[in-house]
C-alpha cells in the first residue's frame, strides 16, 4: 500500500505521534494524552500513513544556532524521528526526512541538527557528527582548585517552585555564546518536566542578573544512600554563560562532603576543568561519543553568516545541489562568497591508501576547524592535481605546506608505482611539483 506523508496538525493526531515515537524507541515510556500534545510545535510535525494507520513521525522546533564566530543562524532541531518496528524497512523513515528537509529549506533555515540514536541512518540525507560530549568523572576528595584559579560570584540553591521557571530564563537571557550551543523552546523545557523530579538546582549571581545553573541529583537517593561508599551526584544540565558561573558551579558541586564522586555525562571533549586542578588525574573521562549530528541546508548562507580568520584560499567542491560545481570561499574575514574557480585538489585512492573518511576527517574536516580561508586578492598558484598518484604523508602536513605560501611544500612527498610492480607493490618516491611562492 502507498505511503502517505502529511503535515499533523490535530492535538488528537499530535498524541498519536508521539506514541509512534516512543513505541518505535522501545524503551521510552508512553505519555498521558494531556501531556503528548503540549510537545509538538504547530505545524513542524509530519506523520506517515498507511491505510489510514499512522505509522511514522518526525518533528522539529524553529531555534537558532552558534556558529563561529558568535553569530545565531536560524536553524531546525530535529527530533522525534520513529517509526512502527512493523513498519520498518520500508523507506517511511527516508520518506519523512526528506519531505521535512524540503520545509526545512522553505522556511529558510540555514542548519538542520539532531541526536542520532542510530548512527548508520542519518549521513545519506546529508547528516554528520559536527560536535562530541565527554563524560567526566571527578573524584571529589581529590579535586582541589589551583592557587591562581580566581574566585566567582555567589551561588543559592532554588525552591522547587523555580526549579523550571529560573533555568529557562537563564538560558533565553544570559547571552548563550559557545559555538554548537541552541535555542531552547517551551516544548523543551516540557518534555524535561514531563520526566519526572527536577532534582537539586543551583544558580550562580545574583538576583535577577544569574549568568549560569546547574541540575543534578544523587545517582542513589533512597534508603542506602547515607551508608553508600560510593555516593555519586550527576549532573544532569549544567549551563555557564560566563567563567566566574563556571568555576562557581563547578565548586558548589564539589563543596558537599558527603559526596565521593561527580559525574558530568555530557561535558565539551576540551573541558578546562582538570587544568584548573592541582591534580588533572582528579578528572577522568571515561566516554567521548557523537553529540550533534548536523546538515547544512543552505550551503551559502551558512559559509556567509560564520566568521573566518585570515589564510590562503580554499578550492572546494559540493556535490550540494545549491551550490555550484566548484566554489571558493572568499571574502573579508567575516564573509565568504561563491565563484567558479580552479579545480580542487583530487587524488585517487590506491589498495595502500587511509579510508577515505579517514583522509577527509583529517585533510578537510581538520582545515576547516582551523580556519584557513583567504582575503587576500592576490592570484595564489593552481592547486596540485595528483593523476594517478597517492598521497603517503598525511593531510595536515600537505595542508601546512599550502598555508605557508607553498603549495605542495618540498618537504610533502608523493608516492608513483614503479610500473609493473602492480597496484599494491614497490613505490619509487618523487619530490611533489616545487610550485613557486606568491610573489
Amino acid at each position: 500500500m502507498p505511503v502517505d506523508i502529511e503535515s499533523l496538525t490535530d492535538p488528537a493526531d499530535l498524541w498519536a505521534a508521539q506514541q509512534v515515537f516512543r513505541t518505535a524507541m522501545v524503551g521510552v515510556p508512553l505519555l498521558e494524552r494531556e501531556v503528548g500534545g503540549e510537545l509538538n510545535e504547530p505545524g513542524r510535525t509530519f506523520g506517515a500513513r498507511i491505510g489510514g494507520e499512522l505509522v511514522g513521525t518526525v518533528n522539529s522546533y524553529t531555534s537558532w544556532l552558534v556558529v563561529p564566530g558568535g553569530q545565531r543562524v536560524p536553524h531546525a532541531a530535529v527530533t522525534h524521528v520513529g517509526v512502527l518496528p512493523t513498519h520498518a524497512r520500508r523507506g517511511i523513515a527516508s520518506a519523512l526526512l526528506r519531505r521535512q528537509l524540503i520545509d526545512i529549506a522553505e522556511r529558510g533555515e540555514i542548519v538542520a541538527t539532531l541526536r542520532a540514536t542510530q548512527g548508520g541512518i542519518y549521513e545519506r540525507f546529508g547528516y554528520g557528527v559536527a560536535g562530541s560530549a565527554a563524560r567526566l568523572e571527578i573524584d571529589r576528595r581529590r579535586a582541589r582548585f589551583r592557587d591562581t584559579v580566581p574566585e566567582s560570584g555567589p551561588v543559592r540553591l532554588l525552591a522547587p517552585a523555580d526549579a523550571w521557571e529560573v533555568p529557562a530564563k537563564i538560558y533565553a537571557t544570559a547571552g548563550v555564546s559557545w559555538v554548537g550551543a541552541i535555542d531552547r523552546p517551551p516544548q523543551w523545557w516540557r518534555l524535561l518536566q514531563s520526566k519526572g523530579d527536577s532534582g537539586h538546582v543551583a544558580v550562580h549571581g545574583e538576583p535577577g542578573a544569574e549568568d549560569g545553573f546547574v541540575r543534578y541529583h544523587g545517582a542513589a537517593e533512597s534508603a542506602g544512600w547515607p551508608r553508600s561508599p560510593h555516593r555519586t551526584v550527576v549532573v544532569d544540565d549544567l549551563v555557564a554563560t560566563t567563567p566566574a558561573a563556571y568555576l562557581g558551579l563547578i565548586r558548589h558541586l564539589l563543596a558537599a562532603d558527603i559526596v565521593d564522586s561527580v559525574v558530568i555525562p555530557m561535558a565539551a571533549p576540551d573541558a578546562p576543568l582538570r587544568h584548573l586542578l592541582t591534580d588533572e588525574r582528579a578528572v577522568t573521562v571515561t566516554d567521548i561519543r557523537d553529540e550533534t549530528w548536523l546538515r547544512v541546508v543552505d550551503v551559502a548562507a551558512a559559509l556567509q553568516r560564520r566568521a573566518y580568520k585570515p589564510g590562503p584560499p580554499v578550492v572546494s567542491r559540493s556535490r550540494i545541489r545549491s551550490c555550484r560545481p566548484t566554489t571558493r570561499p572568499t571574502g573579508s574575514p567575516r564573509t565568504a562568497r561563491r565563484r567558479p574557480t580552479l579545480p580542487p585538489i583530487s587524488a585517487p585512492i590506491s589498495p595502500r591508501s587511509p579510508p577515505p573518511t579517514s583522509v577527509a576527517r583529517r585533510g578537510v574536516i581538520w582545515r576547516w576547524r582551523a580556519e584557513w580561508w583567504s582575503t587576500d586578492p592576490v592570484p595564489r598558484p593552481p592547486p596540485i592535481c595528483c593523476s594517478r598518484w597517492t598521497i603517503t604523508r598525511s593531510a595536515e602536513r600537505i595542508s601546512d605546506g599550502m598555508s605557508s605560501g607553498v603549495a605542495g611544500s618540498g618537504q610533502s612527498r608523493v608516492r608513483r608505482p614503479v610500473p609493473g610492480s602492480g597496484a599494491g607493490g614497490r613505490h619509487r618516491k618523487l619530490p611533489a611539483p616545487n610550485v613557486p611562492p606568491r610573489q
